[in-house]
Formats: structure tokens, sequence, C-alpha cells
């Protein structure tokens, strides 16, 4: 293809040459030679012609770049069919076991899909249990301040009881002195071995007195007490 390009090349530049001697005028003779506009027309038509046969050539070459990588194309088309030809076994064997490894994954994916539902099951029981065992916890809690607080309240009644009935026996214990020393002051005898003997400290089973109990009084007494002591 080279060489031919070069030969045409040369023989347009042949042709070019000889418009070129007919086309330039004599330095001697200034009269028209005949032929002369014959060889102007010539010389234009060549340059034509030749301009054009470049472009061809141009467009030749690249067709020919075309064609070069089209074939290359088609060569490695070739050799793709041929590998898939001559490994079609090993390519079936691989889709099957593509698809095997795919049908596992479904299975996995299922499976996982039950696990986390179980999971999720167990992690509301679980958060329910832990619900239920804390409530049970506080409401035991609550029991027990309760109790508590009951406890106390009954040990400040018994507390209130007990002190009010200590304060009553000083009470009676000072009436009894009182009473003693009203006798002693209007000359009451008393026996000599009552006289004798050492009083010691009174209390309330000393007293040999008649009293009469008013109950509403005692009543409204323990009543008044017990709301003190709540």
């Amino acid at each position: 293809m080279k060489i031919e390009n070069q030969l045409i090349d040369n023989r347009e530049n042949k042709c070019v040459d000889f418009a070129e001697q007919n086309t330039k005028p004599s330095g001697t003779a200034l009269v028209q030679t005949p032929g002369r506009k014959f060889a102007e027309i010539q010389a234009q038509m060549m340059d034509t012609i030749n301009l054009q046969h470049k472009k061809l050539i141009q467009s030749g070459s690249g067709v020919s770049q075309d064609i070069r990588q089209f074939r290359t194309q088609l060569i490695d088309q070739l050799r793709s069919e041929r590998y898939l030809s001559s490994n079609s076994d090993w390519i079936g064997s691989l889709r099957t076991k593509t698809a095997s490894i795919y049908d596992d994954l479904e299975g996995i994916a299922e499976d996982l899909s039950k696990l986390e539902d179980v999971l999720s099951l167990r992690l509301e029981e679980n958060v329910a249990m832990k619900n239920a065992t804390f409530a049970s916890q506080q409401q035991e809690s609550l029991e027990q301040f309760e109790q508590k607080l009951l406890r106390e309240r009954e040990e400040r009644k018994l507390q209130i009881l007990d002190d009010e009935r200590r304060a009553l026996d000083q009470v009676f214990q000072n009436d009894l002195k009182t009473y003693q020393a009203v006798r002693d002051y209007l000359g009451v005898s008393y026996s000599s071995a009552a006289r004798s003997q050492d009083p010691g400290p009174h209390t309330l089973d000393d007293v040999d007195l008649v009293v009469t109990a008013d109950a509403t009084q005692l009543e409204n007494f323990y009543k008044s007490s017990e709301s003190e002591a709540e």
C-alpha cells in the first residue's frame, strides 16, 4: 500500500513539473505560446485531482485503520468463542455451583430472618420479665415500708400510752403523798406497826381508795392520745 502511494505521488509530481514548464513565459519572447491556456487549465485540473487524490488516500488510510481494528476485534471475539467452546463444561459446572451458592445464600437469609424473629421475641419476653420483677420488687419494698411505718406508729402509740400511764402513776403518787400529809396534819393516828415500817416508793397498788371511773372521760382521753400519736 505504501509503495503504490509513492508511485502515485511521483507521477503527480512529474505532471506538475510538466505543467509548470509549459506555463512559464519565455524571457526572450513575449508572444503567447500555442497551447498555453490548455496547459494552465490542465495544471489546475491536476491540482484538483492531486488534492482529491490525497484526501482519498487519507480516507483510505482511515478505512484501513478501521479495518485493522475490526479485524483485531474479530480475532479477539473468535478467541473468546473458542475459549468458551473449549471450556463449556467448566463454565456449565461454574454456573451450577453459582446457582447452588445462590440457593444456599437464600437459605441462610431465611434462617437469619427466623433467628432475628426469635431473638426479638426473646428480647421482648426478657424485657417483660424484668419489668415484672422490678414492679414486684417495688411493690414488696412499698409493702415493707408501709409495715415499717405501721410498726413505728404502733410503737409511738405504745410509748405515748406508757408515758401517760407513768404520768398518771406520778400524779397518783403525788396525790397519795398529799393525802398522807393532810392526814398527818389533821392528827390522824397510825398504828405503831405502820409507823415503824418504811413506806418506800409508793405505787398505785398501795392506794386503798374507792375510785369510781368515768368511762366517757377515759374513752375521750385515750382517743385524744391516739390522734396525737398518729
